[in-house]
């Protein structure tokens, strides 16, 4: 009897061989000979789940946004119980600040580089972009309704600074780790909410 393969369960399993080649070697460095190695398979197997190498770069940049997706949900915040202490958390939700973010923030700022080039990569990025930007925005509306943080504040704009503040954070916390450390991103964010507080 034939072996059943779960087809998208295998190219989870590809796509997150790609990240570590990616993390291990650098995006240049990802090449389908490598990453099929990474995942166990021959090159031509590889080729089964993925046509090209574009096509596989493209699953595994959107495999990263589907992990952040995913650990929001898992959150499952409601709009009357939000905090300020629970909208930092949302915030350390999106950072690396554990090894597997950490593989993810990686993974993300070396595909992002190369969407420079790549349309369909650039799509990804922007939609994500928007996402983000809409979580936030939408985090800092439910905060504004109960009346946690300062009325007449211009959300976008907040909305906007805070999206800048904590890509800002993480891209040191991924160069300079020693220096801005999971405490320093932790005081850094609670300062920023604590300056929007309206208690």
């Amino acid at each position: 009897m034939p072996k059943i393969v779960d087809h998208e369960n295998q190219k989870e399993i590809i796509a997150g061989a790609a990240w570590r080649v990616i993390q291990k070697n650098g995006i240049e460095g990802a090449t389908v000979r490598k990453i099929a190695q990474e995942s166990g398979l021959s090159p031509s197997a590889l080729r089964h789940y993925f046509n090209s190498q574009a096509q596989l770069l493209e699953f595994a940049m959107k495999l990263v946004v589907e992990h952040v997706e995913q650990r929001f949900l898992n959150m499952n915040i409601m709009v009357d119980r939000i905090t300020l202490a629970c909208a930092k958390e949302i915030l350390l939700n999106l950072m690396p600040m554990d090894e597997e973010r950490i593989l993810e923030m990686e993974v993300w700022l070396s595909l992002s580089v190369k969407a420079l080039n790549e349309p369909a990569l650039k799509k990804i990025s922007n939609d994500t972009y928007n996402l983000i930007f809409k979580a936030i925005l939408n985090m800092l509306k439910q905060l504004s309704e109960v009346h946690l943080i300062k009325p007449n504040l211009n959300l976008e704009l907040e909305a906007q600074r805070l999206h800048v503040l904590i890509d800002g954070l993480s891209l040191h916390r991924i160069n300079c780790p020693d220096k801005i450390t999971i405490e320093k991103v932790d005081l850094i964010l609670e300062e920023y909410l604590n300056e929007l507080s309206n208690i």
